[in-house]
């Protein structure tokens, strides 16, 4: 077994079986989660907020929802915002990019990378409430569908 990864690699460079491994899988995962990216931002355009406009910004405290059927969606709406704010200020942060103010150039990563994941599990958590509030709580479901049928553009 040994000698399949440290045998002539599969790339056509000098790297050994395991190199060349490591760096399609490497690559892959990258180009899967760039894609779960982009997919989670449509749907989040797509499915969240357009359906938040039109039921809850538009409509709020209307009957015949509780209250909880705009509140729900607008504390998950600002924490999932804070987390989305969060992450990319760890990209740009990152990437070193100099057009940031002095007090955001910080080195020590992990206590905001645990807030960023906190907060987008949380967020995740009371989205699970929004749709409980919307779909099982709520006297009758709010009819979005015109909402789904808007293209992006």
């Amino acid at each position: 077994m040994g000698d399949l990864f440290h045998g002539p690699g599969f790339l056509g460079t000098n790297g050994n079986f395991l190199a060349d491994l490591g760096l399609f899988l490497v690559g892959g995962v990258s180009l899967l989660m760039t894609v779960g990216a982009g997919l989670n931002l449509v749907f989040v355009l797509w499915l969240m907020v357009g359906p938040y406009i039109g039921e809850v910004a538009l409509e709020f405290g209307s009957p015949p929802y509780p209250p909880g059927f705009y509140w729900v969606p607008t504390v998950h709406g600002l924490i999932g915002l804070a987390a989305v704010f969060f992450g990319l200020l760890m990209v740009v942060r990152g990437h070193e990019m100099q057009f940031l103010p002095e007090a955001l150039r910080f080195n020590n990563y992990k206590p905001f990378m645990r807030v960023t994941y906190g907060l987008y599990m949380l967020a995740t958590l009371i989205g699970i409430g929004v749709y409980l509030m919307w779909f099982v709580i709520s006297p009758e479901p709010p009819d979005y569908t015109n909402w789904l049928l808007m293209p992006l553009a």
